[in-house]
């Protein structure tokens, strides 16, 4: 079982196991962690950083439990935004994060 996931780093929101959020993207990071995890099954781990005014948060700064989530919706708008929705699946462990070009990818004990 595949235990390597793109990792999508919400501010200011906590995607909890059964939830389902709505949310629309701007910024081009998250949108190219969307897309990758597209390309892996629309599996993806979602985050929320420990200091909420961090921008780009170093990938030591991260929690060690994360939100395995699935994509369940992806809408391109016409200015570029990308409007998804996420279904929060079950609670997740992160062994060790690793970057890979700018996308933060994490390795999990359950996934």
């Amino acid at each position: 079982m595949k235990n390597e996931f793109f990792v999508l780093v919400l501010q200011n929101l906590i995607l909890f196991p059964n939830q389902e959020v709505k949310l629309e993207l701007s910024n081009n990071i998250s949108k190219n962690v969307i897309k990758n995890a597209l390309n892996n099954n629309g599996e993806i781990l979602i985050v929320s950083p420990r200091d909420e005014l961090e921008i780009r948060p170093n990938i030591k700064d991260l929690p060690t439990i994360a939100t395995f989530a699935k994509i369940k919706n992806c809408i391109t708008l016409p200015k570029g935004n990308m409007r998804i929705t996420l279904r929060g699946i079950n609670r997740s462990k992160i062994k060790n994060y690793r970057l890979k070009n700018s996308d933060i990818l994490a390795t999990t004990a359950i996934g």
